[in-house]
């Protein structure tokens, strides 16, 4: 007579993988070559020579525009679009151009006050 342990255990192929495997197998899949030039990190832009997607024009123009406003009763500019569009980079640049022409930008991030 066989014993609940012997008919209880599952064959062997249906045992399912430890972590260990599981954890393995991902760093097979997701091992990329450092020299690759196909792949790009998703970090902002900094310099209007980084710029790959053309968006370094409107940046100038924007500034222009930034200039041009009557500042004496404040402002405030917004930038909106979903996650991974660029608006890092965009400030990136729009900080690079005020920069180069002598304005201080400075940087307030209202939920470090909340």
């Amino acid at each position: 007579m066989a014993t609940s342990r012997e008919v209880f255990a599952p064959p062997t192929p249906f045992l399912k993988p430890t972590f260990r495997d599981v954890r393995s197998s991902f760093k097979e899949v997701r091992t990329v070559s450092h020299d690759s030039k196909a792949l790009k990190g998703d970090n902002p832009i900094h310099k209007p020579a980084e710029d790959l997607l053309s968006r370094d024009g409107f940046a100038q123009q924007f500034v222009q525009q930034l200039l041009q406003l009557d500042a004496r009763e404040g402002f405030v500019v917004g930038v909106a679009g979903p996650w991974g569009y660029g608006k890092t980079s965009f400030l990136n640049l729009l900080q690079h151009h005020l920069e180069v022409q002598d304005h201080t930008v400075l940087h307030f991030n209202p939920w470090m006050f909340t």
